[in-house]
């Protein structure tokens, strides 16, 4: 039930259990960091105590132990969420700047990972103030690690430019299919002429405009960071809570990218899928050798195509019968979600301890990965995710899909 819950329930930050076996009552409690539990209480020996839990949670109201996550809400327009945070004062500036709040209507769903711990991913199809068409992404990075808004800070920071590769990558000149012509421009030129959201834009990423640390009231009332850990401090009689020692620390984190598209695998000939597949790897590329960030979770949900708006004539288009047999759709490929990503500038101090971590999509996951985590031999000593293994990761992108 926990797990459903906070699968289909966008507004719930965590979940209680009551489990009663005969007059033994057990209670617990589920975040995406981790649950505790209460110690067994006989009800036949605390029957003041079971009145009093009945109490709260039947007169409460609002329900807090239901703990509705107060920033998302319903009203005639559907259903909204409230960003209080950073970002852009309006979406197309390229500073950003702390804003008092942006709402955004949530269309629909786009992805909803399956599970009870770990970052709880939900992306969501949204439209902003200005009518305009945003990706939400509302997740639980752990605090140990570099968050989506630290990464896409890093990908449009232009001080981080290496000069050597300060131009566009892509040149006719030198660019062929297997040393045949590419008479379909498709590996010249995979990213066409789309509009660029702003100047800090980098080309085949998606350009964060806001986000949202989520903050709520500790004990004493001040707004602090919501983790898991606050989460499991509630409610106040914790006393009784024995805690998971396995759990996590995490935050939550909600942020909002410019650029709409729909996963790969909605390709409709192989051409269009090798140009949405070139402009992915063009982005991995920009990220990599032009701001040294690493993506390091290559997979069919991670590379998109692009499109102008959500409608049906974008997301499956028609092939107009008036085009000859060179015309397919032109749809531009982008390399997105990087929550996973590693800042691997040597200047820097800010990259992912991989010490006992590896990171991936199976079965997108390069075979030394899997090999590690499997403890075989012939992987060798553990050295962290590199470029070679998103590129690995591509290789059977292309296969499988």
């Amino acid at each position: 039930m926990a797990v459903l819950c906070l699968w289909k329930q966008v507004n719930r930050c965590y979940f209680i259990t009551l489990s009663l076996c005969g007059s033994q009552l057990l209670i617990l409690q589920h975040t995406r960091g981790g649950s505790r539990r209460s110690p067994v209480i006989d009800i036949d020996k605390h029957p003041a105590l079971f009145t009093s839990l009945l109490l709260v949670i039947s007169l409460q109201n609002p329900p807090l132990w239901l703990d509705y996550d107060p920033y998302i809400t319903d009203d005639e327009t559907g259903r909204q969420v409230r960003l209080y945070g950073r970002g852009a004062e309006h979406l197309a500036d390229i500073v950003m700047k702390p804003v008092a709040a942006t709402t955004f209507t949530l269309i629909r769903p786009i992805f909803m990972a399956y599970g009870l711990r770990g970052r709880g991913t939900r992306v969501w199809l949204v439209k902003g103030p200005d009518d305009r068409h945003y990706i939400l992404k509302d997740c639980w990075p752990s605090t140990s690690q570099a968050s989506d808004v630290t990464i896409h800070h890093l990908l449009q920071d232009r001080s981080r430019e290496d000069p050597l590769f300060a131009l566009e990558v892509r040149s006719s000149d030198d660019e062929a299919v297997f040393g045949e012509k590419d008479e379909y421009h498709i590996f010249d030129n995979p990213l066409f002429d789309e509009p660029v959201f702003s100047t800090t834009t980098l080309r085949g990423t998606p350009t964060l405009v806001c986000w949202d640390e989520v903050h709520r009231p500790d004990a004493t009332g001040t707004l602090v960071p919501e983790t898991t850990s606050l989460l499991l401090g509630h409610p106040p009689s914790s006393h009784l809570f024995s805690a998971d020692e396995h759990a996590e620390d995490r935050q939550h984190l909600r942020v909002a990218f410019a650029e709409c598209g729909i996963s790969i695998a909605w390709f409709s000939c192989a051409r269009e899928f090798f140009n949405a597949m070139m402009g992915a790897v063009v982005g991995h590329f920009n990220g990599y050798v032009r701001r040294k960030v690493l993506h390091c979770d290559i997979s069919d949900t991670n590379v998109w195509m692009r499109i102008p708006r959500p409608e049906p004539e974008f997301i499956v288009p028609d092939w107009p019968k008036d085009k000859g047999p060179g015309w397919y759709p032109k749809r531009t490929g982008l390399l997105g979600d990087w929550g996973y990503g590693e800042d691997v500038d040597s200047n820097t101090s800010a990259q992912r301890d991989d010490s006992c971590v590896t990171v991936g999509t199976y079965p997108f996951q390069a075979t030394q990965l899997m090999a590690w985590e499997a403890g075989l031999d012939w992987a060798g000593p553990f050295t962290g995710h590199s470029v070679q293994h998103d590129l690995e990761a591509f290789v059977w992108l292309i296969v499988t899909t």
